[in-house]
């Protein structure tokens, strides 16, 4: 995933939705087109430490959206 920390972060801080995660985690997700895997979506789990702050616990790479939403979708862009 290091190649892909630019999208990492991006998908963090600009997410196309936001899922639960199994253990009070949170899922940042983005769709790219252009990933070398092919159209897939970045998934950044992390971890909020207050109103403002977090820290990114891990990332990956999915076609299964329904699978990485199944905790329910928090937020999802307009």
């Amino acid at each position: 995933m290091r190649p892909y920390l630019a999208r990492i972060l991006k998908a963090a801080q600009s997410p196309d939705l936001i899922a639960m995660g199994a253990k009070g985690e949170l899922k940042a997700i983005k769709w790219f087109e252009d990933l070398h895997v092919g159209p897939k979506y970045i998934v950044a789990v992390y971890r909020k430490t207050d109103v403002k702050e977090g820290f990114i616990v891990t990332a990956y790479v999915t076609s299964d959206l329904r699978r990485t939403c199944k905790r329910g979708v928090l937020w999802r862009k307009s």
